[in-house]
């Protein structure tokens, strides 16, 4: 031990001879080394501090405890008699006096300065605590009293600022992208981070306020063919992901609805939900008849915010218009309005449900039935289907089902509503279709369509002209396409081709029987990604009528839907069919039998010559696919002059 303190003891410290040791005491006297160690020109002192440190913390590890009292001494002594003069210690301690004099200076005038600013502004800062005082009370009433109307005015103003801090912070962030060098090499990799950015605020606002911006957010989320893929990417989860309610709110609605709690209302009752939509949950159950049902709970306080959302929602367009004065969006909010509001009333869900079963002739379709007795208006129950969403593709292999299979089952579905029936499902994306075994053919896909509170609905005149319309689309008939186009009230035809068709219309080789050459592709390019572009489209959706609005969602989401699990068939084709069966339709019935004949040989000739073609297009297709790889695996197609020609469109 002596060794080890005579080994850290500063050097010109002779005057130390032994160490005492004792268990019963470690108390450091440190007043005179706390004065010596503020003077830093004392390097010894500092070495002395370490010292100290060190033997107590060795004694410490040996279970010994050093008494170092007698060691401070002994230093304090040597420094005062032997080492220190009395005037460095006596200026060591003015110069401690006189920090001390300073730091209670600064204090003392921080102090009435603070003073003066609150007698100054005494009346701001109550009222300003006031109101935080108020502001963190109605948080908590709100969350205590939810269904409170005070709560329901408190929330349209919380969910209303949400929605103009985000859309003023995204408009903000796209203005200040306008302004930067677009020939930077490094402005599309930064322009790729600000939308993934700015759809992931518009996430979070739409799961924070639910109800109608999830709606909102769903229907983005399928513009894949127009919206960056960071925002479809994204915005996807809307889809089946939304964030569940407790159950003491579904628990509410059924007593408010039907005077009792689920448990008594069904044998069984799952409290977990088992999907989450944008205005409902779904929980699992059992009748007392042993039937499971799915049980579909619209949530309290979307009806009570559904006057509010529009109206921010018309204000959010107003900004956008504002801030970008080439669009205008303004038709929508009130479309949005029309349609909703029906789609709140889960009586007319059923009926719509219902209908669609009794219409839908395709033995590969399938409609849950619908369980009256334990139904309200905000309260849907249905037969439970044990099957999984459409592009879940490896369920679908597990169940030994192909992609082929089930889209083109969709497709016909989809297309027997739009061209025959004019009943049409308009929110077919992803969560909203199942897919089963059929129970008498197992090795074949059934397709369920489930919630089916959007529906459109038209007459025979506007049926058989869309029918026409689609049918010359496919066909190119562009004196046709022209002519229905303008009975359907479209004035640009060949813009309104291009997004049907999502391919270039204008271009005569995109057809049957024709070659798609390079030049063409390039055309097609520019005619899609051009900056003009979008603002046709703006201008295009704002003139046509309602009708066609719907037609294209549903012929989007489809499309999105076919394109996600690999597009494994063409949809044109199938779509062509049944526009040809629609039109048929009607000259069926007229029920003068001296023409029957004639219609059904008339018939037979069309839809033979119809199949000639969409089988050449189908195989012309399939043979320049694989021309393409052919050409591709060898390296005789110079694919970066292609799209730099293709690029060069986008200005």
């Amino acid at each position: 031990m002596n060794t080890l303190i005579r080994s850290i003891i500063p050097k010109g410290i002779t005057n130390i001879q032994r160490i005492n040791i004792s268990r019963n005491s470690n108390h450091l006297t440190s007043y005179s080394l706390y004065s010596y160690k503020s003077n830093q020109s004392l390097k010894c002192n500092t070495q002395l501090f370490s010292t100290i440190t060190t033997l107590k913390t060795y004694n410490t590890s040996n279970n010994n405890i050093c008494n170092i009292k007698p060691l401070s001494n002994t230093l304090n002594r040597y420094y005062s008699t032997s080492q220190v003069p009395p005037s460095s210690i006596n200026t060591i301690q003015e110069d401690t006096k006189s920090k001390n004099d300073q730091q209670q200076q600064s204090t003392n005038r921080f102090i009435n300065w603070l003073t003066n600013f609150i007698k100054r502004n005494q009346k701001k800062l109550i009222r300003r605590l006031l109101m935080v005082m108020g502001f963190y009370g109605l948080s908590v009433y709100i969350k205590k009293y939810p269904d409170h109307y005070i709560s329901g005015i408190a929330n349209i103003f919380i969910r209303f600022e949400r929605a103009m801090v985000t859309a003023l912070t995204v408009m903000f962030n796209y203005k200040l992208m306008e302004w930067k060098d677009k020939n930077d090499p490094n402005y599309n990799a930064k322009l790729d981070q600000l939308h993934q950015e700015s759809a992931e605020k518009i996430l979070k606002l739409c799961l924070a306020n639910g109800g109608l911006y999830i709606k909102s957010g769903q229907y983005l989320a399928s513009l894949n063919h127009v919206l960056p893929p960071q925002y479809t990417k994204t915005l996807s989860v809307l889809q089946d992901k939304v964030l569940f309610r407790p159950y003491s709110e579904i628990e509410k609605a059924f007593i408010e609805d039907f005077g009792e709690s689920p448990s008594k209302v069904f044998a069984e009752f799952d409290k977990n939900p088992i999907a989450a939509a944008s205005l409902a949950q779904v929980h699992k159950a059992k009748t007392f008849s042993g039937e499971e049902v799915a049980v579909k709970v619209q949530y309290s306080d979307v009806a009570r915010n559904f006057e509010g959302d529009l109206m921010t929602q018309k204000i959010f367009i107003k900004m956008v218009e504002f801030a970008f004065p080439e669009f205008e969006f303004s038709w929508m909010a009130d479309e949005m309005k029309m349609v909703l509001s029906s789609e709140l009333d889960f009586v007319n869900e059923a009926k719509n449900g219902e209908r669609a079963k009794r219409e839908i002739q395709h033995p590969m379709s399938y409609i849950p039935k619908v369980y009256h007795e334990y139904s309200s208006k905000k309260v849907l129950t249905t037969e439970f289907i044990h099957g999984c969403k459409v592009n879940d593709t490896k369920s679908l292999h597990r169940m030994g089902l192909t992609e082929k299979d089930v889209l083109q089952n969709l497709l016909e579905i989809c297309s027997e509503q739009i061209f025959i029936h004019g009943f049409v499902h308009v929110d077919p994306h992803c969560g909203n279709i199942l897919v089963r075994q059929h129970p008498k053919y197992p090795k074949r896909a059934q397709v369920v369509l489930i919630d089916h509170g959007l529906y459109r609905e038209y007459d025979n005149e506007f049926r058989i002209n869309f029918c026409h319309l689609y049918r010359s689309l496919v066909l190119c008939d562009h004196k046709k396409v022209q002519h229905y186009s303008k009975i359907l009230g479209v004035e640009n035809y060949k813009l309104f081709s291009n997004i049907i068709l999502m391919r270039n219309f204008e271009n005569s080789s995109v057809g049957i029987g024709n070659q798609v050459t390079p030049e063409d592709m390039e055309k097609m390019m520019g005619q899609f990604m051009n900056d003009d572009f979008m603002l046709q489209v703006n201008t295009l959706m704002k003139s046509m009528p309602r009708h066609l609005f719907f037609i294209l969602r549903n012929n989007n989401l489809i499309r999105s839907v076919n394109l996600e699990v690999g597009a494994p068939v063409n949809r044109f084709t199938i779509m062509c069919r049944y526009a040809t069966q629609g039109i048929n339709s009607v000259n069926n019935s007229n029920k003068d039998e001296r023409y029957r004949i004639i219609r059904y040989l008339s018939q037979v000739k069309e839809k033979v010559h119809l199949e000639v073609l969409l089988k050449g297009y189908e195989y012309y297709y399939w043979f320049i696919g694989k021309a393409i790889e052919y050409l591709l695996y060898y390296n005789l197609i110079d694919t970066q002059k292609l799209i730099k020609k293709a690029m060069k469109n986008l200005g």
